[in-house]
C-alpha cells in the first residue's frame, strides 16, 4: 500500500510518469470474470515493470503482456487514492495559506494614499 500511496502523491505533485501510470491503470484496466484486476501493456519500461511489481501486479500466465492484481487489492488502491487526494489537498491548502500570509505581511502600503484614494482603487478593482 505504501508504494501506491507514494505513487499517488508523486502524481499529485506533478510527476508526469506517475500520473500517466495511474491514469493508464484506471483507464485501461478491467476486472476479469475471476475477480482479478487486469491491465494489458504493449510496451513496458523497466521502471514501469518494477513499479507494477512493487504494487503487487504479476505477469499473467494466461495472456502475454497482461498483468493481474487481486481485485480486492485494486479496490483498496482506489480508496487509498481518494484518501491520499484529500490528505494532499489539505496539506496543499495549508502550504498556500502560509505562503499567502507571508506575502501579505511583506506588502507595504503605497505612500501618499489616503483612505479616499484607497477606496477609489478598491472600487475600481
Amino acid at each position: 500500500m505504501d508504494a501506491w500511496c507514494e505513487l499517488c502523491t508523486r502524481a499529485f505533485n506533478g510527476d508526469t510518469a506517475a500520473d500517466h501510470l495511474i491514469l493508464y491503470l484506471e483507464g485501461c484496466g478491467n476486472r476479469l470474470a475471476n475477480g482479478q484486476f487486469s491491465v494489458i501493456t504493449t510496451t513496458l519500461s523497466d521502471r514501469d515493470r518494477a513499479c507494477l511489481e512493487s504494487l503487487g501486479f504479476a505477469p499473467s500466465s494466461d495472456q502475454e503482456n497482461e498483468w493481474t492484481l487481486p481485485g480486492d487489492q485494486w479496490s483498496l488502491y482506489v480508496d487509498a487514492k481518494r484518501n491520499e487526494r484529500a490528505r494532499w489537498h489539505a496539506m496543499r491548502h495549508r502550504q498556500l495559506q502560509i505562503e499567502l500570509h507571508t506575502h501579505l505581511e511583506t506588502i507595504q502600503p503605497l505612500p501618499g494614499l489616503n483612505d479616499q484614494h484607497r477606496l477609489a482603487l478598491v472600487r475600481g478593482f
